[in-house]
């Protein structure tokens, strides 16, 4: 029952409270509502609920400027599940906002009013923005990381070190599926002549080349 609540009690809770009767017209309209919306409660005084379609700039098809409907019973009827939206205030900054809707009794307002409180949750909003971004950009260091530490350079195959791992675990599964493993062994003839009359230099590319057509013709599997 908010009639035992003091007007000096609503205005000083840490959420917004915007509160309005069964024929749209707001009554209850606290300092954090004008804080984050950035609208004087002497600018709603007396206003239709419709005016929040200014606000609420996700549901203006919902609100509409027709006297006669219950408004409580549209975009405002009773929420207990945190609804998230976004709104955009006088200065069109756009808010983050999560809120909830009940229908109260008030004796001195003669019937059902329905509140609205709503937390400003737009820093958490952006802060979680900013972690998703780090955790996205960790992620692909991390794997460019292992691709580095795995990869010869010069010849963009798996190193000594990535090639045992993968022996091993590839002859683990191959004895719990009872399958076959195949090995093949290269060995570039006289590999040694060739850096020692031609240069290393010559003989990075033609390892490089042989690479090449190892990873065309060899399947990925």
């Amino acid at each position: 029952n908010l009639d035992i609540l003091s007007a000096d009690f609503i205005d000083k809770v840490p959420v917004l409270v915007i509160g309005f009767d069964c024929k749209g017209k707001i009554l209850y309209w606290n300092k954090k509502a004008e804080e984050v919306t950035g609208y004087k409660k002497s600018e709603v005084d007396k206003k239709n609920v419709s005016f929040l379609s200014e606000i609420f700039i996700q549901n203006k098809e919902i609100i509409k400027d027709t006297k006669n409907i219950d408004y409580s019973l549209l975009l405002f009827r009773r929420r207990d599940d945190n609804m998230e939206t976004i709104i955009e205030n006088k200065s069109k900054e756009k808010k983050n906002l999560i809120w909830n809707a009940y229908s109260v009794k008030s004796k001195k307002d003669k019937g059902e009013i329905t509140v609205v409180l709503a937390m400003d949750v737009t820093i958490r909003k952006l802060l979680q923005n900013d972690i998703a971004i780090k955790e996205r950009h960790i992620k692909t260091t991390t794997m460019r990381l292992k691709k580095y530490i795995s990869i010869d350079p010069q010849t963009g195959l798996m190193n000594y070190r990535h090639f045992m791992q993968k022996l091993g675990s590839s002859f683990y599964e191959s004895f719990e599926k009872g399958e076959a493993l195949s090995l093949i062994l290269l060995d570039i003839d006289y590999f040694c002549s060739v850096n020692s009359i031609h240069g290393v230099t010559q003989g990075n590319q033609i390892l490089r080349k042989l690479s090449a057509i190892l990873k065309s013709k060899i399947p990925k599997s």
